[in-house]
């Protein structure tokens, strides 16, 4: 079997791939235009969020305590970053959401720099308006089941258990529906940077396979510094990066990809109570408990750093490439533009 007609089996010849903007550029390069729209999204969540976090924390820490370990020297000045992290680590809802909610400008950086500078389309990130709600739906659906297996399998191996569930307070239900949202603009974010402009734009001069594998590294490398993050935390974030590509070549489109994103993390961390990636996720509707088997459940940074995630994302990968999608007619023309 030529490559060709190999790359066509297991990832498919998505519309969007034929729309404007026909840039040829080395792949290096658009992973430094990616690095500098992520760059330029950070700074301005950094402006509003840091003052933010620095109050909430001048608040919080017990000054007296920090004083008393910095008369210690350097030992004393360990202490004090540990406080700091740990606060950073532990933020309340509130602040915690409003940085889910930042991420939307990722969102803007990319379109702005594909539709309004490289005078591209928003087909060309794979946003159309046809089908977009059901291709949403879908993915919802498949990825709180997706990430429900992996915790099945984590609890019927030992590497998690569950408290008995309290219902949460009509407060705290309110809290769960806005992380919902707020996973709803992060999900979206990622995906949009990673696979709606760095995965099409190396495809439109590579072929997909050094797209797919491209830019699922370099989704990896946005949580390099997460808290607890391992080799084989990155080593599934490259997996899950595979795994998405695949859906969004499958599909034609971004949608289901980004749903899935949402829907996995939502249920990750305001469905089961476990951190997202290394992050607090606030309230939940159950309580997981993590053993000592943290090959299993990944540990500190969550279980997409532990073996279930990585055996359940191997079999989804799989899957995703046997699976040959019923043909359509290509979507075009202005009509399916989410954006005019």
């Amino acid at each position: 079997m030529k490559k060709e007609a190999l790359w066509d089996r297991i990832f498919g010849r998505p519309a969007f791939l034929n729309e404007p903007p026909y840039k040829n550029r080395i792949w290096i390069l658009n992973v430094l235009i990616a690095l500098l729209l992520l760059a330029i999204a950070t700074t301005v969540q950094s402006l509003i969020l840091t003052p933010v976090q620095t109050v909430y924390m001048l608040k919080t820490i017990d000054m007296e305590r920090v004083s008393a370990y910095v008369s210690e020297g350097l030992s004393g000045i360990s202490k004090v970053m540990n406080e700091v992290i740990s606060l950073m680590k532990n933020m309340p809802s509130w602040i915690m959401l409003l940085m889910l909610f930042l991420f939307f400008t990722i969102t803007l950086a990319v379109y702005v720099f594909r539709v309004k500078i490289e005078k591209g389309t928003p087909q060309s990130l794979g946003l159309y308006k046809k089908g977009a709600v059901k291709q949403y739906l879908i993915g919802l659906i498949a990825g709180t089941a997706i990430f429900g297996s992996a915790v099945l399998l984590c609890v019927l191996t030992g590497g998690l258990r569950f408290e008995t569930p309290v219902l949460p307070d009509l407060k705290s239900w309110l809290l769960i529906v806005l992380f919902f949202l707020g996973y709803f603009v992060q999900g979206m974010a990622e995906e949009i940077l990673c696979r709606g402009f760095l995965m099409t734009a190396i495809a439109r001069r590579n072929n997909r396979l050094t797209a797919v594998l491209v830019n699922s590294v370099f989704f990896a490398f946005l949580h390099l510094f997460n808290p607890g993050v391992s080799l084989p935390a990155l080593f599934n974030l490259v997996l899950y990066g595979v795994f998405s590509s695949i859906v969004v070549f499958k599909t034609g489109n971004l949608w289901a990809a980004a749903a899935i994103h949402s829907a996995w993390n939502f249920a990750q961390g305001n469905l089961f109570g476990i951190t997202v990636s290394g992050m607090w996720a606030g309230n939940s509707v159950f309580h997981a408990e993590m053993t000592e088997k943290v090959f299993l459940n990944g540990g500190e940074f969550g279980m997409e750093g532990g073996l279930c995630v990585t055996l359940v994302l191997l079999v989804c990968t799989a899957l995703a490439a046997i699976w040959n999608p019923p043909k359509k007619p290509e979507p075009g023309g202005n009509d399916n533009a989410v954006l005019q």
